[in-house]
């Protein structure tokens, strides 16, 4: 849930928002893999013999972890633009989104049940934008 002040912020006290919040990331793209890539590689490098390191001075081989960056980077970016189709099509914003349900959950004493249509509604939105 990184990248996103809500998801740092939810109070424990609104799990059904906290949930709603990881069911959203989970409609994402996974960048965990190219990420992993990305740290193995840079692990590697860090700990490259002294002859590859000679070699890389000579031309022979890479000492840097370029490629793999730029496919997390493409990764990352496929993520976002999912994230912004989807909230374009479910209310602009799961901060908004989460901004109503705490209103509510404040209006009618943090009984859960009665705002939980705010979350279903963007989930049910947000599944069918993914989809």
């Amino acid at each position: 849930m990184a990248g996103c002040p809500v998801f740092k912020g939810t109070s424990t006290s609104y799990s059904q928002l906290s949930a709603t919040l990881r069911e959203f990331e989970n409609l994402l793209p996974s960048c965990d893999e190219e990420r992993n890539t990305v740290d193995q590689c840079r692990v590697g490098k860090a700990n490259a013999s002294y002859a590859a390191r000679l070699g890389w001075m000579m031309g022979l081989g890479s000492a840097s972890c370029v490629d793999e960056a730029k496919a997390y980077d493409a990764c990352l970016t496929r993520r976002n633009n999912v994230s912004e189709h989807i909230l374009s099509k479910c209310g602009k914003s799961h901060v908004t989104m989460a901004s109503k349900y705490a209103q509510c959950m404040h209006e009618h004493g943090d009984d859960e049940a009665k705002c939980a249509p705010i979350l279903t509604e963007f989930l049910d939105c947000a599944r069918s934008a993914a989809a």
